[in-house]
């Protein structure tokens, strides 16, 4: 395994999935390359969260969401509210289901990247730094 050099180490990343092995897995993969990550169980809390962290003046660079979400709000509804509070937000979308329309097309949909699960490091390092520097 190859670890990506992040160009973006301090970048402040939210992420957001109802699996807390995956919340713990992708948080713990970010951190390792100094990434300041926090965690949601889903996108109620991520866009209580992204709210929050602009009041603070703290603002998420990245936020990784969940595609869907069985007993909450997923990734597919929250990232019209998280657009309309900020357009440029850098959202990408996560899923296991690598063909789903919204996975293929993510840029419909206003996400600027996709990851599939279960990840591979070094394109979840990809993504992340990809999207942090559009």
């Amino acid at each position: 395994m190859t670890l990506a050099n992040p160009t973006q180490p301090t970048a402040r990343i939210l992420v957001m999935d109802d699996e807390q092995i995956i919340r713990l897995v992708t948080s713990e993969i970010l951190k390792v390359s100094g990434f300041h990550v926090s965690c949601v169980n889903d996108g109620k809390q991520a866009i209580e969260a992204y709210k929050q962290s602009l009041l603070a003046d703290e603002p998420f660079d990245c936020i990784i969401m969940d595609l869907t979400v069985p007993t909450g709000i997923g990734g597919k509804e929250a990232i019209k509210d998280i657009l309309a509070i900020n357009p440029t937000a850098k959202v990408i979308v996560s899923s296991g289901y690598i063909d789903d329309p919204i996975i293929i097309n993510f840029k419909e949909y206003g996400f600027k990247g996709a990851v599939v699960k279960p990840y591979n490091v070094d394109q979840l390092y990809s993504v992340v730094n990809s999207v942090l520097n559009s």
